[in-house]
């Protein structure tokens, strides 16, 4: 009960006069006005009860008055604070003046009585609500923001504690805590369509060579089917699995003159699919999240998007290599028949990230020595399911090893000492060895090439196998004609050592080699202009960069015997694109780019022999500006390492070899635009912002 208070008669003593804090125990239980007389109240006395106190529960005597004391204590830190400064220094909002009627001498005391009471916890209440706001305002979070006050040399901590406590609420305030929502671009159509569509092609949009069975992939569409054509929720990576495979599978059945219109489906379908990739690689980091990501970079790189196709081989290296999927113990725990098909993904995700590297200059997040993974098929008791499909795996896991070799050696710095190029130069030659070993492997591919026998034409797998090949070769003999050219080594510096002497006659022979394996690039072209524009467009780099070759050397020596050859090489790969254009593929930009090569090499050609005759001032003033320009190109095309990248960055979006070749090349091609991503010879339909595969505002 609330404690009374009492005023006694004047005639009572001083002990019965004072204020009480409590009632007896009679008058508690009655609900009696208790006056506190000692030794007992009057009441009692009255009804002749026995009168005792009991201390009040849960508030001890005068504690009633110590939340004003604390109020009156911080009223007066705060007044002793404010008299130490000067009065210029003292700003306060109109709301925070403190009234002169309720400002107290730091000295005084509280009295006793209501009235004072009441006074100073007026007064205290006028400081939290002004100076001391804040300690208010966060016990009530629906109070009105207030605007901070302006720093000010008098409070500058106070200022900034204010400004920081209105950025907290407003941030509160507008914070959305829900987690990442999927979004779908397009619903997928029936069962039958989705099956019919992709199951008898699924060797083909596999260029690299088959991981996917035919009856694995047939079983992901129909367990999609069932779960619900719009069903995401249940299995992420199975919904971006057959997103990413229909699409896929929708570029590949596109006739190429309805290209431009249904691609945009594709991508819509893509757009799914990659819709989950943030989850992929976040949260569903697994053999089937690997799996996933491989069939989504299937697709974009068909594209000219090399940066995405990039992020999600890169993306999947990371899943490979968390989960151990590049050491031999990683399958111990396995069947035959799973971890034949774990091999499989693993090489797969191993050969996309060294085929970026190898045509992007992008270094692989999977080092071949970092590997004890058995290649696939290596397992006897597992039988082939597809026969050519996993010899082509196998052959593309070799490859890529010596692929991945060949990187490091090329990208180390180069000493200019005898010493260091030689061993160089036998490491080279180390690397040109192993890669004979693949020739041998696909002897028979081009042998059944040759042969001509009808319905025996190329996969698009195999061709880009026989490319990959070539521009290794390609590679390795420009790397060791550089390194023999630099180092100025003689055949005096490798006599006594026959290791060093079979390097030394290999780089010799190097430039001519190189220029051999540029004109077999032209092969084939004829059987890949069969297949589908998407399959053609991931190959065009490796033929465009045997005509780079082969315009490089026509300026290095217009005159010699080769230059009809090398001309007509590229003549011939102008008429490889007329025929795809013809086809319906949206070729225009590279065959005006080639076209302007073809021109400038055989106009070089023509100054090398016109400057034997006499000509008058004017035009021998043309022919000396002419010759100058040819030679300023030529030193460019001297400076380049590899033809590969610099064709690459004309049909990519990767903006290192992208730069690149808008130096090397903008005398002939034209100043490319900087605010274009892509490579001056991409056409718009192979840009993925083309298909709104982008973010808006």
């Amino acid at each position: 009960m609330a404690s009374a208070s009492v005023d006694l008669p004047s005639s009572s003593n001083a002990t019965s006069e004072r204020r009480t804090v409590t009632a007896c125990s009679q008058c508690k239980v009655h609900k009696r006005r208790c006056d506190g007389a000692l030794p007992a109240c009057r009441r009692c006395l009255k009804l002749f009860k026995t009168c005792t106190y009991e201390e009040r529960r849960h508030r001890g005597p005068g504690k009633a008055k110590l939340y004003v004391q604390q109020l009156e204590q911080r009223l007066r830190s705060v007044e002793k604070y404010i008299e130490k400064q000067p009065p210029s220094q003292i700003v306060l909002a109109e709301s925070e003046q403190i009234p002169d009627e309720h400002r107290h001498n730091e000295t005084s005391e509280p009295t006793g009585g209501a009235e004072n009471h009441g006074d100073h916890t007026t007064s205290s209440s006028q400081i939290e609500a002004g100076i001391l706001d804040k300690d208010d305002s966060s016990a009530s979070p629906q109070a009105p923001t207030q605007t901070a006050p302006d720093p000010t040399p008098g409070f500058p901590l106070g200022a900034f504690a204010s400004e920081l406590e209105t950025a907290r609420k407003n941030m509160l305030s507008s914070m959305d805590k829900t987690p990442f929502r999927r979004r779908i671009f397009a619903s997928l159509p029936g069962k039958t369509l989705t099956t019919d569509l992709v199951h008898p092609i699924v060797c083909q949009i596999q260029p690299y060579g088959q991981v996917f069975s035919a009856e694995y992939v047939l079983h992901v569409f129909i367990d999609q089917d069932s779960a619900g054509q719009s069903n995401h929720s249940d299995n992420a990576s199975r919904w971006a699995f057959v997103n990413a495979s229909f699409a896929r599978g929708m570029l590949e059945r596109i006739d190429s003159r309805s290209f431009a219109t249904m691609s945009t489906l594709a991508w819509t379908h893509f757009k799914n699919a990659f819709d989950v990739f943030p989850e992929l690689i976040i949260q569903t980091q697994d053999f089937s999240a690997c799996e996933t990501l491989l069939a989504m970079a299937l697709f974009t790189l068909c594209s000219a998007d090399d940066q995405t196709s990039s992020q999600l081989t890169g993306a999947a290296a990371r899943v490979v290599l968390g989960l151990g999927m590049h050491q031999e113990a990683y399958y111990s725990s396995l069947n035959d028949a799973v971890a034949e098909q774990h091999r499989r993904i693993f090489w797969l995700t191993f050969i996309l990230n060294i085929d970026l590297m190898h045509r992007c200059a992008l270094p692989s997040p999977i080092r071949h020595n970092d590997i004890s993974a058995e290649l696939p098929g290596s397992i006897e008791s597992v039988a082939p399911r597809d026969g050519l499909g996993s010899t082509l795996l196998r052959h593309r896991a070799e490859l890529s090893i010596i692929q991945s070799r060949m990187y490091e050696l090329l990208h180390q710095r180069q000493n200019l000492a005898h010493q260091l190029s030689l061993l160089r130069l036998e490491a080279i030659h180390l690397v040109w060895i192993d890669l004979q070993s693949v020739r041998e492997s696909i002897k028979a591919l081009t042998q059944r090439s040759n042969d001509g026998k009808q319905g025996d034409t190329l996969s698009v797998a195999e061709i880009s196998l026989i490319w990959t090949y070539e521009s290794c070769a390609m590679k390795l003999h420009m790397a060791a004609a550089r390194t023999l050219r630099a180092g100025k080594i003689d055949s005096h510096f490798v006599r006594g050592d026959e290791s060093l002497v079979q390097a030394y006659l290999f780089s010799r022979q190097a430039p001519v080699l190189c220029y051999e394996s540029a004109h077999d690039l032209m092969r084939y072209t004829d059987e890949l202009s069969t297949h589908p524009f998407p399959s053609i467009w991931a190959t065009l780099c490796f033929l465009l960069s045997a005509i780079l070759a082969l315009f490089r050397r026509i300026l290095d020596d217009p005159t010699s015997q080769t230059v009809g050859q090398d001309s007509a090489d590229i003549a011939s790969f102008v008429h490889f694109l007329y025929k795809l254009k013809k086809q319906g593929s949206r070729v225009e930009t590279l065959i005006d780019g080639c076209i302007k090569i073809h021109n400038f090499a055989v106009r070089a050609v023509s100054v090398q022999s016109s400057g034997a005759t006499m000509l008058d001032s004017e035009r021998e003033a043309a022919l000396r500006e002419e010759i100058a320009s040819i030679e300023s190109i030529r030193n460019k095309l001297s400076q380049v390492d590899d033809f590969l990248h610099l064709a690459q960055g004309l049909l990519s979006n990767i903006p290192g070899i992208r730069n690149q070749a808008a130096e090397v090349l903008s005398d002939i091609l034209g100043e490319m635009t900087s605010n274009d991503a892509y490579g001056c010879f991409v056409p718009e339909i192979m840009k993925s912002a083309t298909h709104n595969f982008s973010y808006g505002v």
